[in-house]
């Protein structure tokens, strides 16, 4: 099944949000376009009423000030009204046509009120004539009896007319108008409703996908500090198996143990940077620890090479049987020395060896900087080791004077032997000498018998 990823989630809702904005923007515009008419037409609609109002108004102010004239007895002042208005009677019922051209009635309407409003305006000239030629009272019949109040009164009836059926249509294009503004509102309130929804929803997965994202990447670093700490701790044992394994390979083979101690103190002084060692083996002669072999160690007259047990700190190290650590170093111990100088180390580490809970050497250590924990268990892990190591060159020292007293002894048994074999040859001589002279004996008994017999013979005889 086709999977989308997070940015492709992200980016396809804000496409579907962006989509429907777009859907609402145009609905919300066809709406608020459908209400911008309806209220047109509203305005349409008061336009055509105010212009028949002002076909009225002028027919009225026209008719008034012909007759404030004709009973003024011809003061041309009453005579204003008609001559601002009557004028614009027929360009008004012009300018309402040209508004309702786009209704049928009403042009009919207007068609009848175009013909009753140009009679009117004749009419009115007509008794402007009538009253030029002869004079009020003529005039004033004609205005009370002619057909201009009459045509006065259909242009009033159609113009009432006209606007009654216009205010009809204002009902109808209100209730239009009300309907494109309500509708015009839902849309907008449900577009903002919905709109609000999928930002609502859009944030919510973009938060909680964030969150899981956060929790993820905060698994991950969990993961990666456990790592880190198994790469640490799988570099520290790699280091110190690598170092153990150094000092096995110095131990290696039949060596004196002399050559023995100093490959020991040299590949540990390498391979954790010391700048100075050296190693003290137990002289089982002399009860002490004697020095046998060092690295980068410049002997001095002032030092000791030989130490009991307690006496000095590799004494102490011995008798305790406890690793040292000693930081306050004084100034005459230990110095570190090269072509450019002398310098005090940072930390003395002292590290007994032991096997079969017998101290067989102690081994010291100068060291720049203060060790780290890697390292005093590395020093503490190859103790055994170099227990081991020691115990076994002492065991074949032993073995080797124990066959040179076992050859020893065997050439003397040998030297024995021959000397017995010697003495056993000469017993065996004599043995032989003695045995010729039993049989001499015996010879000599047996005639000496014989001799006795024939005397005894020739004494009976006498």
């Amino acid at each position: 099944m086709f999977k989308l990823t997070f940015k492709q989630q992200v980016l396809t809702g804000f496409t579907i949000s962006l989509l429907f904005v777009l859907i609402s923007a145009i609905t919300s515009y066809l709406s608020i376009d459908e209400l911008n008419s309806d209220t047109k037409w509203q305005s349409h609609t008061y336009d055509v009423m105010g212009i028949a109002k002002d076909v009225e108004y002028s027919v009225l102010n026209s008719e008034t000030g012909i007759r404030g004239f004709i009973l003024s007895g011809g003061d041309k002042a009453f005579l204003a009204p008609y001559t601002k208005n009557s004028s614009k009677i027929l360009p008004t019922i012009q300018e309402l046509r040209n508004t309702v051209s786009d209704n049928s009635e009403q042009k009919i309407r207007i068609d009848s009120l175009d013909f009753y409003g140009h009679a009117k305006v004749e009419e009115m000239l007509n008794v402007l004539d009538i009253y030029a030629q002869e004079g009020t009272e003529a005039a004033s019949a004609r205005v009370m009896k002619g057909p201009g109040q009459a045509y006065k009164n259909k242009i009033l009836q159609i113009a009432e007319q006209i606007i009654s059926a216009e205010k009809a249509l204002l009902i109808i294009r209100k209730n239009a108008t009300t309907k494109s503004s309500r509708q015009s509102e839902i849309i907008v309130l449900v577009s903002a409703f919905v709109i609000f929804c999928l930002i609502l929803f859009l944030f919510s997965y973009i938060k909680r996908t964030f969150d899981q994202q956060k929790e993820t990447e905060e698994k991950i670093r969990e993961s990666n500090i456990q790592l880190e700490h198994i790469s640490a701790e799988n570099e520290q044992k790699n280091w110190l198996l690598s170092g153990a394994t150094n000092v096995n390979e110095a131990m290696r083979g039949e060596q004196e143990i002399e050559e023995l101690a100093v490959n020991v103190i040299t590949v540990i002084s390498n391979y954790v940077q010391a700048s100075v060692g050296a190693i003290y083996l137990f002289d089982e002669a002399k009860k002490t620890f004697r020095f046998q072999g060092g690295y980068a160690y410049r002997k001095s007259k002032a030092a000791h090479h030989e130490y009991h047990h307690g006496e000095g700190l590799v004494g102490q190290a011995a008798l305790e049987k406890q690793a040292k650590l000693l930081t306050d170093i004084p100034a005459d111990y230990i110095k570190i020395s090269s072509g450019l100088g002398d310098t005090s180390p940072s930390a003395i580490f002292l590290l007994p060896v032991i096997f079969k809970d017998e101290t067989l050497a102690v081994i010291e250590l100068g060291l720049t900087e203060e060790p780290n924990p890697t390292l005093l268990l590395f020093l503490n892990t190859i103790a055994e080791s170099i227990g081991v190591g020691l115990n076994s060159a002492i065991a074949r020292i032993k073995l080797r004077a124990l066959f040179e007293q076992t050859q020893q002894q065997a050439e003397e048994l040998e030297s024995q032997q021959e000397e017995l074999h010697t003495t056993n040859e000469e017993l065996v001589y004599k043995s032989e000498q003695l045995m010729a002279s039993e049989e001499e004996l015996r010879v000599q008994q047996e005639e000496l018998r014989e001799t006795n017999a024939e005397l005894e013979e020739k004494a009976q005889l006498l």
